[in-house]
């Protein structure tokens, strides 16, 4: 394709002006895969068409049109323009532009839908000087772009031209509203942190392969986030039940104890520091953080009725501190099918990490309570009347 785009821009920059077509109004293109069709007015000409890009030409006025899509459904905010910037000038890279230099990035609205405005100026073919006028809009799962490149002495009809087709894009599957919950999962009900939304069903795959890296293959029984970034993976969340693993009675005085026992078994020989402590509502819960070299990933793992729930959340080095703020976020949200401890048992193995007086206290109390019951039953044996008396 970056061949077929190169000699485009060669043969229409270079060509001789020529004089605009008739009126008849061009043919609309629909993009399948996206749910897009552009309304190409007269003048244009197809050079490429499929259900996930277009290409068009309008040599009377050496200007160049690319429409494309990229995966994952990326809202329009002023604090994700850097990458913004950063797709765009890759975009110009693969039409093989020279030093390609962001001019600037903008929210504006096209149509009907929020969106990024951008600029790109770059050098092709000899160092002739170049511009790249683009708008991108979200659609249901994925984001739209819109690129128009042309001579830059022609660059204000190049942003005035992406403008105007932009807003006469019909998009047939508009952006899904964003869902954070509470969503219930194997008996645990669960609300996305600040930022987090359900992913729609065309962003489940790269969700999936985002948790596939932490060794979480299994989503069945997960609720599931994402926090789509420009030009960057996105941020993934997942709430999954560990299957077979449980542990004792959890709590200040028994945290440090169960986390040394509990971490080998969550994550084998791998150098993890030990795990922060997070009060929730009625229970403990742990906070690990893995650094991965570019990434950190949070995991936070609460007790319940069916074992452990963990949620892992996954981004960036530089966003961490939101990340972990995300991470105990989430676990403070989270309601469980029954109540931690479970058992007896658990109860009784939590002795051991009460304080020495209180532990003294309790089996004062149980030296008590035997005897007590011991008296009790010795004085029933003596005065009571025997088999032997009734017989007599």
């Amino acid at each position: 394709m970056v061949a077929a785009a190169n000699i485009v821009l060669s043969l229409v920059l270079t060509a001789p002006v020529a004089s605009a077509e008739d009126g008849s109004q061009a043919p609309e293109f629909l993009l399948g895969d996206v749910g897009v069709r552009v309304d190409l007015p007269a003048g244009w000409k197809m050079t490429r068409w499929s259900d996930w890009d277009l290409q068009a030409e309008k040599p009377d006025e050496k200007l160049i049109l690319f429409a494309w899509q990229t995966p994952l459904q990326v809202e329009p905010t002023e604090a994700d323009l850097a990458g913004w910037g950063e797709l765009y000038v890759a975009k110009a890279e693969s039409l093989n532009g020279r030093n390609p230099t962001l001019v600037g990035t903008r929210i504006a609205r096209h149509a009907n839908l929020p969106a990024v405005v951008g600029e790109v100026a770059f050098t092709f073919d000899g160092d002739l000087p170049m511009t790249m006028a683009v708008v991108s809009v979200p659609v249901l799962g994925a984001d739209f772009h819109l690129a128009v490149v042309t001579l830059t002495s022609r660059a204000k009809e190049g942003r005035e031209t992406v403008a105007a087709l932009a807003d006469r894009l019909d998009v047939q599957r508009p952006p899904a509203p964003a869902e954070t919950g509470p969503f219930t999962a194997a008996g645990v009900q669960v609300t996305l942190p600040e930022g987090f939304r359900k992913p729609v069903a065309s962003e489940l795959p790269v969700v999936a392969k985002r948790l596939a890296t932490v060794g979480e293959d299994d989503l069945t029984d997960c609720v599931l986030g994402v926090l789509p970034r420009a030009a960057h993976p996105p941020e993934v969340l997942a709430t999954c039940p560990v299957k077979a693993m449980w542990v004792g009675q959890l709590d200040t005085h028994s945290f440090a104890g169960i986390e040394a026992e509990l971490r080998p078994r969550m994550f084998g020989s791998a150098p993890v520091p030990a795990a922060a402590e997070v009060a929730l509502a009625d229970r403990t819960a742990l906070h690990y953080t893995l650094d991965t070299g570019t990434e950190f990933v949070h995991v936070g793992v609460a007790p319940y009725d069916l074992g452990l729930s963990r949620t892992w959340v996954i981004g960036p080095k530089a966003d961490e501190a939101r990340l972990s703020a995300a991470t105990d976020a989430v676990l403070r949200t989270m309601t469980f099918s029954g109540p931690h401890p479970v058992t007896l048992l658990d109860r009784a193995n939590y002795l051991v990490y009460r304080p020495a007086w209180l532990a003294g206290v309790v089996g004062v109390a149980v030296v008590l309570v035997g005897g007590l019951l011991g008296g009790v039953v010795a004085m029933t044996r003596r005065g009571g009347r025997t088999y032997e008396d009734l017989d007599g």
